[in-house]
């Protein structure tokens, strides 16, 4: 198995984990920004569920993504849309952590775990459409 096709796995395991535990356990916002040095998602004025219908409608679309990067890897490999949707949702989500980050909102070490997770599942998706070339149906 190729390094990127791994990435597509790894992407929709770990989509649908994450989407399942912030659906069930929203407070591990408060749990993860803590253990990182991020002060600002701390005390009881935080409420990760501040907006259920935002966190419950997230937590979905997560592990959507997830489902749909596992449907990829397993029945249709040539289907890329829902990658590049992906990739293009992983890039926002690096970009709007960075100017979280260069805002002071956050800490570095919460900016590595979202931002730079973010942007290397993109990176990895990015290779593996572009791997892929051959096979697009427009080509």
């Amino acid at each position: 198995m190729d390094l990127w096709k791994f990435m597509l796995l790894l992407g929709g395991i770990t989509n649908i984990f994450s989407g399942f535990v912030t659906l069930v356990w929203p407070e591990v916002f408060k749990i993860v920004s803590h253990h990182l040095g991020d002060n600002n998602f701390e005390g009881d004025d935080f409420d990760p569920r501040s907006n259920l219908l935002l966190g419950i409608f997230s937590s979905g679309v997560i592990m959507a993504f997830g489902g749909g990067y596992l449907c990829t890897y397993f029945w249709d490999p040539q289907n890329l849309s829902l990658l590049v949707l992906g990739i293009v949702v992983r890039c926002w989500a690096f970009i709007s952590s960075l100017y979280c980050f260069l805002k002071k909102n956050i800490s570095l070490q919460l900016f590595i775990f979202i931002g730079l997770e973010a942007m290397l599942f993109a990176i990895a998706f990015t290779m593996y459409v572009i791997s892929r070339w051959n096979t697009l149906t427009w080509n």
